[in-house]
C-alpha cells in the first residue's frame, strides 16, 4: 500500500515538473523547466506561459507560488491574485494582493482596487485601495478614481480632482474622460474645450472628433485645422478635403488658411503635405 502512495506523490511531482507538451510551443520554456526550482525567474515565466498562455490556471498557482517562495518574487504577488480574482476565489486574490501591497507593489493596490469595485462592488474600499494605488506610483490609478466617481458615484467635484491629477501625469484618457464630463454631465462647453484640447496635446485622436464638433459654430477656421491635422492619422487628404467641402461646406480660402493654422497648433503631429 505504502508502494502505491510513493509511486502517486511520485507521479504528481512528475506531471507538476516535468515537460509538459503543451509548453513545446513556446521559446525558452525547456529551459525554465530545468531550474525552475531554484530559479524564480524561470519559474515566474512557467506561471506566466500557464497563465496567460495556455490558461491553466492551476498549474499557474503552483509556479507563481514557486517563484515567490524563492526569493519573494514580487511580481508573483500580484499576478497570484489576478488569478484567483479570475477563478472568483476573492478571499485568496484579497489575500495575495495585500501581500503586493506590504512590499510596496503599486500592480498589487491596483489589482485590489478593482476586485472591490468590479466584483465586491465595495466602493468605499475601491477608493481605499486606488488611492493606495496612486502613492505607489501606479498612474493609472488616478483615472480609475476619478471614473468611479464619474460614472458611478456621480461625485463630479472628486472626478475633476482626479482627472487632474491623471492629466498631470500625461494619462491621456484622463483630460478625455474630464472634457466628456464638462460636455454631458455639466453642460459646460468652455471647459470641454479645453480639456478636449489637452487630451489632443497629450495624443489623444478621438478627442480631435469631440472638438471639432464643438469648435465647429463658435470657430470654423480652427476646428478645420483640427480637421486637417488628422490626415495621415486613420484620414487620407482626398477623404479629408471632401469632408470638410462637402459636409461642412468649407470654402477653399478657410480650408487654406486653417491648413497653415494646424502647423502652428499644439498638438503631437502635424499635416505637412499642403492642400
Amino acid at each position: 500500500m505504502i508502494k502505491y502512495i510513493l509511486l502517486a506523490l511520485l507521479l504528481i511531482n512528475i506531471n507538476l515538473n516535468a515537460s509538459d507538451i503543451r509548453l513545446e510551443r513556446y521559446a525558452n520554456t525547456k529551459t525554465w523547466l530545468q531550474d525552475a526550482d531554484s530559479n524564480a525567474d524561470s519559474a515566474y515565466n512557467l506561471g506566466y506561459t500557464y497563465d496567460v498562455k495556455i490558461k491553466d490556471k492551476k498549474q499557474a498557482i503552483y509556479w507563481y507560488k514557486k517563484a515567490y517562495s524563492i526569493d519573494k518574487k514580487v511580481e508573483a504577488l500580484n499576478n497570484l491574485g489576478a488569478v484567483y480574482n479570475d477563478l472568483k476565489n476573492y478571499k485568496e486574490a484579497i489575500k495575495w494582493y495585500k501581500l503586493g501591497i506590504n512590499v510596496e507593489d503599486g500592480y498589487s493596490a491596483m489589482g485590489l482596487a478593482l476586485l472591490y469595485e468590479e466584483n465586491l462592488k465595495d466602493y468605499p474600499t475601491a477608493i481605499k485601495y486606488y488611492k493606495k494605488a496612486y502613492s505607489l506610483g501606479h498612474i493609472g490609478a488616478a483615472y480609475n478614481l476619478a471614473m468611479l466617481y464619474h460614472t458611478t458615484l456621480k461625485e463630479y467635484p472628486n472626478a475633476i480632482k482626479w482627472y487632474k491629477i491623471g492629466t498631470d501625469n500625461k494619462f491621456n484618457e484622463s483630460p478625455y474622460n474630464l472634457a466628456l464630463l464638462y460636455e454631458d454631465n455639466l453642460k459646460d462647453i468652455p471647459n470641454a474645450i479645453k480639456w478636449y484640447k489637452k487630451a489632443v496635446k497629450l495624443g489623444h485622436y478621438k478627442a480631435i472628433n469631440n472638438l471639432t464638433l464643438l469648435l465647429k459654430n463658435k470657430d470654423l477656421t480652427l476646428a478645420t485645422a483640427y480637421v486637417i491635422a488628422e490626415i495621415g492619422n486613420g484620414y487620407t487628404k482626398k477623404e479629408t478635403l471632401e469632408y470638410l467641402r462637402n459636409d461642412w461646406k468649407v470654402d477653399e480660402e478657410t480650408i487654406k488658411k486653417a491648413y497653415k493654422l494646424q502647423l502652428k497648433l499644439d498638438i503631437p503631429k502635424h499635416y505637412k503635405g499642403g492642400i
